[in-house]
């Protein structure tokens, strides 16, 4: 098939499209991290971070976001209690496999992909273990777009003094967070608050000390009590993240933007006959994860996108075991990137269609 246009469609969950502005924070001579600048531009960065999720603390790691959400299991491992972790995704299953790597002491409650918790089996889990003190669970599930409900689950969580924590690395950016009845939640620099990959972060509300029974690198209590900078800290990727968190400061619009730019996507792909999961559930604002048909791969397809410029997730080994493509939308998403995304998906969709017809 023949190129279609030079345009570029940006639709990856990471890394994402940067502003110039962020580019070029990104380009300045590195700085110590250990000079008085330095040190008080990390408050400030924490402040806003803070301020975005509504959030007493944060601390910035050097990694990625799996990084944070080590760091959020070996702070669970002090509490040295029995939890419940929820899933209904890849990304559940991943804190799975993070919580029993570390020995954690839990129990999980699965469903299938694409699915609701089911909040009133979590009530009866907690009815038949008393002893359960904390909750761990994805905000925003990327594998499907599903978003589980943080009110609902503060609430269970509040009413019976459980301990909730959240993975946020794909839904802060995207959508207005409250963070303030979460005891741990992590986020990423390279996704939805728009800068380079390479920090991580972890919120929380209550006040951390040092521990001696979990490694320094991810103890959030060394962190706090040495000023959030224990070890060196990329002074490029902080002022990069600096520079994208000035540009959220209008966060109302760039939410607007990005739900808009997401649902023209939904809604074009089912008006092409294309099953998007969950559909009609709770989903993200941002992610559209798109099913092809048992007839055309997804591989295939994804290829075809990316060489007439549209970049989509595809290449995960989840998605390919179910013949998924997937479309993330950021504040920096143009209206041009998504009319170009669906011109080009409606020509392929002809253009794999006619091939097939003509091969029976």
């Amino acid at each position: 098939m023949t190129e279609i246009t030079n345009k570029i469609s940006h639709l990856l969950p990471g890394p994402v499209t940067l502003d110039e502005r962020v580019k070029y924070e990104f380009s300045k001579p590195p700085i110590s991290h250990r000079s008085d600048k330095f040190i008080a531009d990390i408050q400030v960065l924490k402040s806003r971070l803070c301020r975005l999720v509504n959030a007493r603390f944060v601390e910035v790691l050097s990694g990625s976001g799996t990084l944070a959400n080590e760091a959020v299991a070996a702070q669970i491992s002090l509490l040295g209690s029995k939890g419940l972790i929820l899933s209904n995704g890849e990304f559940g299953e991943r804190l799975i496999s993070q919580a029993s790597r570390i020995n954690l002491d839990f129990i999980t409650l699965s469903v299938d992909w694409g699915m609701a918790i089911p909040y009133q089996e979590i009530t009866n889990i907690l009815d038949i273990h008393p002893e359960i003190e904390w909750i761990w669970t994805v905000h925003c599930e990327t594998s499907t777009g599903i978003l589980n409900d943080i009110p609902h689950l503060t609430q269970i969580s509040q009413s019976r003094n459980i301990k909730l924590c959240l993975d946020c690395i794909s839904s802060i950016g995207t959508m207005p967070i409250d963070l303030s009845d979460v005891y741990l939640a992590s986020c990423s620099s390279g996704k939805a608050l728009c800068s380079f990959p390479g920090l991580a972060m972890v919120f929380y509300n209550h006040e951390i000390q040092e521990s001696a029974h979990i490694s320094k690198y991810l103890d959030l209590g060394f962190y706090h009590s040495e000023n959030g900078i224990p070890f060196t800290l990329s002074s490029n990727l902080v002022y990069a993240l600096q520079q994208a968190m000035k540009s959220l400061s209008n966060a109302t619009e760039f939410y607007s933007s990005i739900k808009l730019n997401s649902l023209i996507i939904r809604e074009v792909m089912l008006n092409a006959g294309l099953n998007v999961i969950n559909e009609h559930g709770c989903t993200s604002p941002a992610l559209v994860t798109i099913e092809m048909p048992d007839d055309i791969s997804s591989v295939a397809f994804g290829d075809q996108l990316e060489k007439e410029g549209c970049l989509v997730s595809y290449k995960s080994n989840y998605l390919i075991q179910r013949n998924w493509v997937q479309t993330f939308v950021t504040r920096n998403t143009t209206k041009e990137e998504v009319a170009h995304f669906v011109h080009v998906m409606d020509l392929l969709l002809d253009h794999f269609e006619s091939h097939l017809v003509a091969g029976l």
